[in-house]
């Protein structure tokens, strides 16, 4: 540093040129990953109403089945 320089007035560039920051962490998500989450909605809504149906034919099954008795 030359005398009569502002103390600092060097290391005002080296704190935007951090290179241990990570911005990839700052994008948006990306499209395909709101795609899947979208898909694993619906199958997770598709599994559930399936379920509801076994467990509805479960019980007519066995309703049925003490009525033969």
């Amino acid at each position: 540093m030359q005398e009569g320089e502002p103390k600092g007035r060097e290391l005002s560039y080296v704190m935007h040129e951090n290179p241990l920051i990570d911005h990839r962490s700052d994008l948006q998500t990306p499209a395909t990953t709101k795609v899947l989450l979208i898909k694993q909605n619906r199958v997770t809504k598709v599994q559930e109403h399936n379920n509801k149906n076994r467990i509805k034919l479960r019980m007519e099954i066995n309703r049925l089945m003490t009525k033969m008795e």
